[in-house]
């Protein structure tokens, strides 16, 4: 049995109001000590009981040494008996030494002469929240037990009660769960208990930048967020503030953006001053604090500690924890946390230059023990920047060294003894707090024991953020004001008043469905208003009814959106008599098939077929023959068409069908059709025929041909239409094998004559994608556009798919692959080609392997572009007119060979796909004479003019079409020397010499490569910066010769913000920032060649 320690804090010295209690002889003289009496009478008890430990402590009278108590002991107290003072400033300061050893929901705390002395009374009041009253026994002393400060416990539900819930929240990264008891995703666990809704009409964003990153599209509906990251930094996966703010996703999205929240003032204040000016609302950016996730355990000790401990990897300073000198007898340590075994390799390599000790990640447990035994040392490489170690450190009482910066103030406050602004004085402040027994640390611990903390709660950051402008400015969730139910029925009715008394009753009064439901009645006749209200006013039932003034057809069950209270819409007929099953049969069904499907009682499916352009109605409405009709009797089946008379309709799938467009007002008379077609096509739902007889009864105007629809001749003049239209957007897509002649021939057969396309990033919308398509933009190469982290370097450009890099065994996460196939799916949609080319820190034979094992069956991806401006080691050792003195160098026998290795492992997985090789010294036309096909690695593959392209990039020349290089001296056509010096040659640059030049390279494809076709070549980029005078007049010329030697080509670039000095919709003006189609000479140029190879 473990002992029992009773600590007994006294003066131990005679007091004169001792001897008032005493008969004479027994009086003392004041100031006399008793501390060896006291440890007599105390050693009588433990003679008694051996188990029982007790430890006298002398205090002094001076009550601003008692902050000392705080390191003398070793074990968390039981219970205290406070019988030391009176007086309420020394009963604080006693408290506020001793609060930090106590158990929550376990020390007993008794006081003595509350209710008596003042001083107690108010010192007892002072901490009543922190206290529950335990026991009051006929005595002055009553009996607490200490629940612990309000500050540290987690959120208090009944004062957050009242908070309305605004806010549907986004999922968190999977990436942000590594930190101690959750971190982050912990205390929004905790605010989303508190504010979240789920049909809250503005979703809550916890990490904006990642959520920016990750998605490939812009927000359209009202949002809010919270941005972390530091205004500027080297991450690769995650945008800093700086990119973010420049991120075409983000910046279309803030037009919807309700307010942002930073996790300090900085931060806040930083993007303020950058938001756009010309955005339509101002946005509200607001600060919270970073709170504690869980509960964590509080430094006790007074044990000097002896070791500095780095934690955590983003923005560390990890030279300044190299470089760092402590004393003689002191360990640096890292603790491991990384994934990237880059990063893990270089932390090693500097661990054993350094002498410094590699700890592996930690249990939680293992954690907080490495933070009570030792010194954090955190150098952050910029301000704005919340620490989740830090918070950790200031409510575990952790000794943390701090560089200083504004937001590491905001969280510690000024005078925190272990800042340090420069490593040496971090240095200097560890040999002092060695040399003075380690006072420095009892210092800092004793300060942070000391501080407020009640802001770093999760209430606390629950409430700032429900105090806050944005949030308070929020509308509230649907369901606050209208009840939600399980099921919303609409039933659309015109002239149809005969029966609806009986529809109405079968829905009302005799169906067995025990869930909840409401009835949307839309009535399309106006002039029969009040026959319809008198039939629903017979019902003793709430019905919603809705009067149009003319007749919109059944197309107002898309308007059902936002009139609906659940979830799920069943529409209904008003010619079908219900069966008391049919809500009950649906509701069932539904939880068999799931959200993702669309439940209907009969529908049409066509069999496999192409649309016949010379007579579409021969083929395309002919039953049996293109289409059969399932009716309600036959058993369950997928279908093309879902019937919407008695269909169920998940609410997402309303939500994706009003995204789409439709082409002509006149498919409102085939709704149910145009809707089966944009679900199933767009967003992949499937449309599925239930099994369930006799579910209604029709009435006897069902088959009036003056009302039924589907009698009436415009419908199926315009179902007709709707037909051509679909199949010629390719659906449906009927399962039928192709042969890999054919996969061969749709992936070949526009390398047969030239296109002009484009260089396009990632993040383009919908919108620019149709753009592209009424330009006529056949072709796009996707992945040379990229990211400048930092200078604008070779090293610091980061491509936007960057984020196909392999995480684990080397293969392609499958969320990265889908991403990729999702984006280039669209451009399908679009009737547009893709080629895809990767930079060379991503080109490797096994991602490309991976890649065309996806690619290969997506018909629309029509080109491997292996590896974006390659260079050689020798390469960047030469000049441009190195290039013709150079004989076919063993670098470039090495590409050869890498290529070969590349085209292997992809010809494993896909052999229809054509390949495309690019020059050496970033894809230089000089180059292309390296590349000899007679023999070699690739001598097989370029036989193949089907399947092996050749190309180069065309920025020719340099000083003339690069603004860095130019800056306003150039104009085309005009003289341009060959390179900025004193022995440079000038040239006419005109019409002329670019023809010359485009013969050169023709000869060097025909003589030297012995190309069999010219439909083998691609200038992969081609392009001029837009404020070069004579830049549309260029672009013309360059574009001009490509065509007259049916050279595929595409420009350098479409809507791509990182150079946007070659976003030619922005005209000749460096400072133009608004898209200019018409009347812009440089896209005029553009489009007109585009026209000549349509």
């Amino acid at each position: 049995m473990n002992p029992i320690y009773f600590i007994a804090l006294d003066g131990f010295c005679w007091q004169q109001w001792m001897n008032n209690y005493l008969k004479p002889w027994k009086q003392r003289a004041v100031g006399r000590q008793f501390l060896e009496e006291f440890k007599a009478n105390i050693n009588k008890f433990i003679n008694i009981d051996t188990n029982t430990v007790t430890i006298p402590v002398q205090l002094n009278y001076d009550t601003s040494t008692w902050s000392e108590l705080a390191y003398i002991f070793t074990k968390p107290l039981d219970l205290i008996y406070v019988d030391i003072s009176d007086n309420e400033k020394e009963l604080v300061e006693l408290w506020q030494s001793l609060q930090h050893q106590l158990i929550p929901n376990k020390t007993i705390i008794v006081i003595h002469t509350y209710g008596l002395a003042q001083g107690v009374c108010r010192f007892v009041e002072q901490y009543l929240n922190d206290w529950k009253p335990l026991y009051k026994p006929a005595t002055f002393a009553k009996a607490f037990i200490f629940l612990g400060k309000v500050s540290d416990r987690t959120v208090k539900q009944e004062s957050l009660i009242q908070i309305k819930k605004k806010l549907k929240f986004a999922a968190l990264p999977s990436d942000w769960n590594h930190h101690r008891a959750g971190g982050f995703c912990a205390v929004i666990d905790i605010a989303k208990s508190q504010l979240h809704h789920d049909y809250a009409p503005t979703l809550f964003i916890p990490t904006v930048e990642q959520y920016f990153f990750e998605c490939d599209y812009q927000l359209q509906k009202p949002w809010v967020g919270i941005v972390h990251q530091a205004p500027v930094s080297t991450t690769v996966w995650v945008p800093d503030v700086e990119r973010l703010l420049h991120s075409p996703q983000f910046l279309a999205s803030l037009n919807f953006c309700r307010g942002l929240f930073t996790l300090s003032t900085y931060l806040r204040d930083y993007i303020k001053l950058r938001l756009p000016k010309s955005l339509s609302v101002a946005i509200p950016v607001s600060r919270l604090f970073y709170p504690i996730s869980g509960t964590i355990q509080k430094s006790i000790t007074t044990n000097a500690r002896s070791s500095v401990v780095m934690i955590g990897g983003y923005m560390r300073d990890i030279d300044d924890f190299l470089k760092l000198v402590v004393p003689n007898n002191f360990e640096k340590i890292i603790l491991l946390n990384e994934t990237d075994k880059i990063r893990q390799k270089y932390l090693h390599e500097c661990a054993s230059q350094f002498s410094i000790k590699i700890i592996n990640r930690l249990s939680d447990e293992e954690y907080e023990q490495l933070l009570l035994t030792s010194i954090p040392f955190l150098s952050l490489k910029s301000d704005g920047i919340a620490s989740t170690l830090l918070i950790e450190c200031i409510w575990s009482c952790t000794p943390i060294m701090v560089h200083r910066f504004q937001s590491m103030e905001e969280y510690l406050g000024r005078d925190y003894p272990l800042f340090f602004d420069t490593l040496d004085q971090a240095a200097s402040l560890l040999s002092s707090d060695v040399n003075n027994k380690n006072y420095l640390q009892l210092s800092a611990m004793n300060y942070l024991a000391n501080m407020n903390k009640d802001h770093l709660t999760s209430e606390a950051f629950i409430r700032s953020i429900a105090n806050s402008a944005s949030y308070l400015a929020l509308p509230e969730s649907p369901e606050t004001e209208f009840p939600s139910v399980d099921l919303t029925i609409c039933i659309c009715s015109y002239r149809r008043t005969e029966d609806l008394l009986r529809i109405l009753r079968a829905l009302l009064y005799e169906q067995d469905f025990n869930g909840t439901f409401e009835v949307i009645l839309w009535n399309n006749d106006f002039d029969r208003r009040s026959e319809v209200e008198r039939i629903c006013g017979l019902l003793n039932k709430p019905i919603r009814m809705i009067h149009s003034s003319d007749n919109y057809y059944c197309i107002v069950r898309m308007c059902m959106l936002h009139l609906m209270n659940s979830e799920w819409l069943l529409t209904i007929d008003d010619d079908m008599i219900p069966s008391e099953r049919f809500l009950s049969t649906f509701v069932e069904r539904r939880n068999n098939y799931g959200a993702r499907a669309i439940l209907c009682l009969h529908g049409h499916k066509f069999l496999p077929h192409t649309l016949n352009t010379e007579n579409p109605k021969l083929g395309g409405w002919e039953y049996g023959v293109s289409v059969v009709f399932i009716d309600d009797n036959q058993p369950p089946d997928t279908i093309h068409f879902a019937h919407a008379d008695g269909c169920l309709f998940p609410r997402q799938a309303l939500r994706d069908a009003v995204s789409i467009d439709m082409p002509t007002k006149e498919f409102i008379l085939v709704d149910d059709y145009w809707l089966s077609f944009v679900l199933n096509h767009y967003f992949g739902y499937q449309l599925c025929k239930i099994a369930a007889s006799n579910m209604y009864t029709k009435t006897p105007s069902a088959d009036d041909s003056t009302i039924a629809l589907y009698l009436n001749p415009k419908v199926r003049e315009t179902r007709m239409k709707l037909y051509i239209y679909h199949m010629l957007k390719g659906w449906p897509r009927f399962n039928i094998s192709k042969a890999p002649s054919i996969v061969h021939t749709m992936k070949t057969a526009i390398w047969q004559s030239s296109f002009i396309g484009y260089n396009v990033p990632m993040c383009l919308t919908v919108a620019d994608m149709r753009d592209l398509q009424h330009m006529n933009v056949r072709v796009v190469r996707l992945g040379a556009c990229c990211t400048t982290i930092g200078e604008d370097t070779q090293e610091t450009n980061i491509s936007d798919l960057a984020y196909l890099l392999p995480q684990c065994m080397g293969c392609i996460s499958s969320s990265a692959l889908q991403r990729l196939v999702s984006y280039i799916d669209l451009f399908s949609k679009h009737n547009i080609q893709v080629i895809l080319t990767l930079h060379r820190h991503l080109a490797s034979p096994q991602i490309w392997q991976q890649i065309a094992a996806v690619l290969g069956k997506i018909n629309n991806v029509i080109g491997y572009d292996l590896i974006n401006e390659p260079y050689t080691a020798s390469d960047e050792q030469k000049c441009v007119d190195d290039l013709f003195l150079s004989d076919h160098p063993s670098d470039d026998n090495k590409l050869m060979i890498y290529y070969a290795e590349i085209i292997d492992a992809i010809r494993h997985e896909d052999n229809n796909t054509p390949v495309i090789i690019e020059s050496s010294f970033w894809a230089n036309w000089r180059a292309l004479h390296f590349l000899k096909f007679d023999r070699g690695p690739l001598s097989l593959h370029a036989n193949d003019a089907d399947l092996f392209k050749v190309s180069f990039h065309m920025y020719e020349p340099r000083l003339l079409t690069t603004h860095r290089f130019n800056h306003g001296r150039f104009t085309y056509p005009g003289i341009v020397p060959n390179y900025d010096g004193p022995y440079a040659l000038s040239e006419e640059w005109n019409s002329s010499r670019v023809s010359s030049l485009f013969d050169d390279i023709e000869l060097i494809i025909t003589q030297v490569l012995g190309l069999k076709s010219k439909h083998q070549v691609l200038v992969g980029e081609l392009g001029i910066s837009r404020n070069v005078s004579g830049a549309s007049e260029y672009l013309r010329d360059l574009l001009s010769e490509c065509c007259k030697r049916s050279w595929s080509t595409c420009l350098y670039s479409f809507r791509e913000s990182h150079w946007n000095l070659m976003d030619y919709e922005l005209g000749v003006h460096q400072e133009n920032e608004n898209r200019k189609i018409n009347d812009n000479t440089l896209m005029e140029a553009i489009k007109e060649s585009i026209q000549r190879t349509t």
